[in-house]
């Protein structure tokens, strides 16, 4: 009986098998890169109105409202309070 040499496309008693991967060209990586560059610049340009307002909303609950990250320390604060009466 001969054994017939046909290579597998498995390994590990069927836990991995062989495949095709299609993978980018340094120049598709270079497309892939700028379009995801556009993508986000475009949605930094967006956001920023929302998340950098410099004057209250005018709903009169905004002006009671501030909101102070973990990061500020106690010296801050009272500088933080004055950007909120000003």
């Amino acid at each position: 009986m001969t054994e017939s040499v046909t290579p597998t496309n498995s390994a590990l008693n069927g836990l991995l098998r062989r495949r095709e991967l299609w993978l980018p060209t340094w120049r598709g990586w270079l497309i892939l890169l700028a379009g995801l560059s556009v993508i986000a610049a475009t949605l930094a340009w967006a956001v920023f109105p929302f998340l950098g307002p410099q004057a209250p909303l005018g709903f009169g609950l905004a002006a009671l409202v501030l909101c102070t990250g973990p990061w500020v320390t106690s010296m801050s604060v009272p500088a933080a309070g004055e950007e909120r009466d000003r």
